[in-house]
């Protein structure tokens, strides 16, 4: 879980695509018990994401969450596959509008809570699963281009698995879940996947997420 907000009667949770083993992670440690307490969910992503909505609503479930709504949002990507800007504009604004819709029903309590039951726990299983991740990280190996790195720590605040460190430079562990924020928000344009086009389409300020997750 990325980002998390608690309105009085209810919480409710977001985060993005690649961020769900971290969502998983932290779920499982962030409340006890739930005592009927509503929460509702929405998970932005680029093409699909069937792991998170179904195994993250058994776990709340399981905590004695009453689950009320999850909705998921497409938004444009930013690795590895880019578009046009007049399609990546039309996505966002079809997301907004979507986002709208969602929040009016949650408020009047039409949002439902749907899982694709197999597909998601097939998904969920390959997003746990380590070899997997190499893999990815392998394709797509994140890199710093030192001559462009400011030395900011931007990238280090914003990494929702602590995985970045500041040495001379930054350096990346072996706990990248490829959620592209580093990459997403680097002010120097510094952080890249080798022979990706680099493609912002962030519509939020990094200062919008470190505020939520304080």
């Amino acid at each position: 879980m990325h980002d998390r907000s608690n309105t009085h009667d209810r919480f409710g949770l977001s985060s993005g695509a690649a961020g769900n083993i971290p969502i998983r992670m932290e779920i499982h440690s962030f409340a006890s018990k739930g005592n009927g307490t509503p929460i509702f969910m929405v998970d932005t992503l680029g093409l699909y994401s069937g792991g998170v909505v179904g195994s993250v609503g058994r776990i709340l479930k399981a905590k004695g969450y009453h689950t009320v709504g999850a909705m998921e949002i497409r938004m444009p990507m930013t690795f590895p596959i880019s578009q046009p800007e007049e399609e990546s504009a039309w996505i966002i604004r079809r997301g907004l509008e979507e986002a709208r819709i969602y929040a009016e029903k949650i408020i009047k309590g039409d949002a439902e809570w749907r899982g694709t039951p197999i597909l998601s726990d097939l998904m969920a299983a390959l997003s746990q699963s380590e070899w997997a991740w190499k893999i990815l990280r392998g394709l797509y190996p994140i890199r710093i281009d030192k001559s462009r790195c400011n030395r900011c720590g931007l990238c280090i605040e914003l990494c929702p698995t602590n995985n970045i460190r500041m040495d001379e430079y930054p350096v990346l562990g072996d706990k990248c879940y490829l959620c592209m924020r580093c990459i997403a928000f680097c002010p120097e344009r510094a952080i890249s996947i080798p022979r990706m086009k680099w493609q912002a389409n962030s519509i939020i300020e990094p200062a919008e997420i470190l505020n939520v997750r304080a």
